[in-house]
């Protein structure tokens, strides 16, 4: 399977990570996808099913759902 998260967005185990959105250059914690002005910019629905969803390849999908859906916004 491919892996769908952009090699700079990589880091070892503890370490920060950015934001999964293409352009943006935040720095966030370990666990976290994007950074908080683009979690808040999706709708509210959207924000409960992905704080709900757990590991593995459906919350991966959600996920990757979401980041197209901000870069369609804010890019």
């Amino acid at each position: 399977m491919a892996d769908s998260v952009p090699e700079s967005t990589k880091s070892a185990a503890g370490a920060d990570r950015l934001c999964q959105v293409k352009g943006c250059a935040v720095v966030m914690r370990r666990g976290q996808r994007v950074c908080e002005t683009h979690w808040v910019a999706l709708p509210g629905d959207a924000r409960k099913r992905l704080s709900m969803s757990r590991h593995g390849p459906i919350a991966d999908a959600m996920w990757s759902k979401a980041v197209a859906v901000l870069e369609g916004q804010l890019a």
